[in-house]
């Protein structure tokens, strides 16, 4: 104890008064789940006490004074002897000796027994072990164990042997915990003639135990006796860990072992080979088949010892043992260099798990041994290998790639080539990016391309606060503004409706035309008056049809409006609506809006041909809230059942099922 700590400790001692017998009459009177303030008074004195031993020894004699009171709840006697193992000295250990056998009072006393310092809290423990009997003897044999009390191991030794089969399994596992000379001959002999775990696992112990103290004569003997084939692989591995432990020469004992052929031996080996020395591992990686020599390329790799690498590219060249391969790829992460750029390369093409592990390492190795390499690659690769390296580009940040991707994607007839492209640039591209790809948008023709594109614009954009600057730059003439005007209403904006109105309210047909689809790709509701007038006054049906699905869709995202606003709106939709397709558009949708309100609309629809069965599939989405199922139950009910009528889906029927049994 230092200094500071032994002041406090005093300190506490000077202020805290002896425990009143108010405050004993407190103690013994209280009760599971009462106001503690009675045992934390009682925490504080103990705590103090500890500072001067007659002070401690008269708070041990007033505990004990509640264990015995038979008038003091069992709550009381619990705390007290919580208390007990803080404070007890050995006159309190006969009393509690006597208490052993007394149920609960006997768990309290002996917990307190197990953690009172000193020969009589050990010798009443040990007096317990000749009369008590079943789980309370137990118990008592746990707690001799907990003490490690060699002195016991005779009663313990003839306990081993008794009819109670818990008793006896209680007493061989304490000889273990307790180890010395009389246990573990005890021990041995059982071992012997009983090959199970438990024995062997107690007997384990005394060896470790006695390796622990310097006796390794004694410990060798044990480990010798259980390495044998006989007893359980743990505690087999666990006798050979000791072995190791003893060995003049843990190499050439590791050697031997791997060499053999006990499956034990060479996992005890395997598991310590990570504690030789380097030189060692070289040393023992020479002369041997490539599948055991691995192990130890692997360690020395960890190791970043660049004398592995031969071993690892012979590994990682076996494609006819993807393991092997994988083996010898993965551990290339600290050793590779140049050299094996070339075949991580061509690993990317092999099977997911193998390619997985190349781009690991591949994404970890130095710039200047890859980057130029996976860029080559990149022109010349195809399929799976070029989505591989899209991954190493995107793990090392390689934006010097980013002009060698724009001028690919010019393509606009290779849509595995323009998956691979648009994601390195969505995950690397920034504010420099976006006029390039504005630049894409006014050459490229194919339409799917295009779309592409003006997703990877907005991917990109989104970080800088969707920055629409490049597209207006770009929109010089009449010919680019009709080219960006779609992708500038997909980023919305007042920028983008000023010049939306602006091509609306053009004598240009195709730039009229481009600012109809720039209005139907606005991101939200707030044009959605504007798209409500095409919808119902244009002359062009393929113009209606297009503001229509527009309308629907933007007028079913979230927003601040009511439910009853956006029900209003979308039956406004269902009713102008000139075909099937938008109206089972909006059957689809309104299921967004959850309210009862809806389910009521909807059921309405089942009487409808063209729309019943997306109706269906809308009501089941709608049953499937329980918050607004639940309120409403009846209607529910109803309506699902309905569902059941009309629906020609099966796993729809199945939910409607299912949601009317819940209910």
């Amino acid at each position: 104890m230092n200094r500071l700590l032994a002041t406090v400790v005093a300190l506490c001692s000077l202020a805290a008064p002896a425990l009143s017998a108010d405050e004993l009459d407190k103690l013994k009177q209280y009760e599971y789940g009462q106001d503690q303030t009675s045992l934390l008074a009682v925490e504080r004195q103990v705590e103090a006490s500890m500072a001067d031993r007659a002070k401690q020894a008269e708070m041990a004699k007033r505990l004990l004074e509640v264990m015995t009171d038979n008038g003091a709840t069992l709550a009381a006697k619990q705390h007290a002897g919580i208390m007990l193992r803080i404070c007890g000295t050995d006159a309190e250990a006969p009393a509690l000796g006597k208490m052993l056998g007394e149920g609960r009072l006997g768990e309290f006393a002996r917990g307190a027994l197990e953690r009172i310092p000193g020969p009589a809290a050990g010798r009443a423990l040990r007096d317990a072990l000749e009369g008590l009997q079943g789980p309370a003897l137990v118990a008592v044999i746990n707690s001799v164990a907990n003490r490690h009390d060699r002195e016991a191991a005779g009663r313990l030794i003839t306990l081993a042997g008794a009819a109670d089969p818990k008793v006896a399994a209680a007493a061989v596992h304490a000889l273990g915990r307790i180890g010395g000379p009389e246990a573990a001959a005890c021990l041995e002999k059982r071992a012997a003639a009983d090959s199970g775990a438990a024995t062997a696992e107690a007997y384990l112990s005394c060896g470790t135990i006695a390796l622990a103290a310097g006796d390794k004569q004694a410990a060798a003997a044990v480990f010798a006796a259980l390495a044998g084939e006989k007893y359980p692989a743990p505690v087999r591995r666990g006798a050979l860990v000791g072995q190791l432990a003893l060995a003049d020469e843990p190499g050439a004992l590791l050697a031997r072992w791997l060499d053999g052929g006990d499956p034990a031996a060479r996992r005890v080996a395997a598991d310590n080979l990570d504690k030789q020395p380097t030189a060692w591992l070289l040393a023992a990686s020479k002369g041997k088949p490539l599948d055991r020599a691995l192990v130890f390329a692997e360690l020395l790799a960890a190791r970043g010892q660049q004398a592995a690498l031969p071993l690892l590219v012979q590994a990682a060249r076996q494609k006819d043992d993807p393991a092997l391969r994988l083996r010898g790829i993965m551990a290339m992460t600290r050793v590779g260099d140049g050299g094996c750029v070339g075949l991580l390369i061509e690993a990317l093409g092999d099977e997911p798990a193998v390619a997985r592990a190349a781009v690991s390492v591949l994404s970890s190795m130095g710039a200047a041994l890859v980057e130029n390499a996976v860029i080559e690659a990149f022109k010349e690769s195809d399929g799976q290998k070029r989505g591989f390296l899209a991954d190493v580009l995107v793990a090392r940040r390689m934006t010097r790639a980013i002009p060698l991707m724009l001028d690919l994607a010019k393509i606009e007839d290779d849509s595995a080539l323009r998956n691979d492209v648009v994601f390195v640039l969505v995950n690397l591209g920034d504010e420099k990016t976006l006029p390039a790809i504005v630049s894409l948008l006014l050459e490229v023709k194919d339409r799917q391309h295009r779309d592409r594109l003006e997703t990877t614009y907005l991917q990109i954009a989104k970080q800088y606060d969707n920055t629409v600057e490049p597209i207006l730059a770009a929109m010089s003439d009449e010919a680019a503004t009709v080219a960006l005007l779609p992708v500038l209403g997909r980023m919305g904006g007042k920028a983008a409706e000023t010049r939306i109105e602006k091509a609306l309210s053009s004598a240009n047909g195709e730039l009229r035309a481009a600012g109809i689809r720039a209005l139907c790709n606005w991101p939200d509701a707030g044009l959605a008056e504007k798209l409500a007038g095409l919808a119902k006054g244009e002359k062009d049906q393929a113009v209606r049809i297009s503001a229509l699905r527009a309308y629907i869709r933007v007028v079913s995202l979230d927003s601040d409006r009511s439910d009853a606003k956006t029900l209003q709106m979308l039956q406004w939709a269902f009713g102008v609506a000139e075909r099937a397709e938008e109206k089972n558009l909006v059957a689809d949708r309104v299921s967004t809006v959850r309210t009862v309100e809806t389910l009521r609309w909807l059921v309405k629809l089942l009487d409808d041909n063209d729309v019943a069965q997306e109706a269906c599939r809308s009501i089941v989405d709608l049953a499937h809230h329980r918050d607004l199922r639940n309120p409403n139950r009846d209607e529910f009910v109803k309506a699902l059942r309905r569902v059941v009528e009309v629906s020609k889906d099966p796993s729809t029927v199945s939910l409607a099922k299912g949601y009317i049994e819940g209910v």
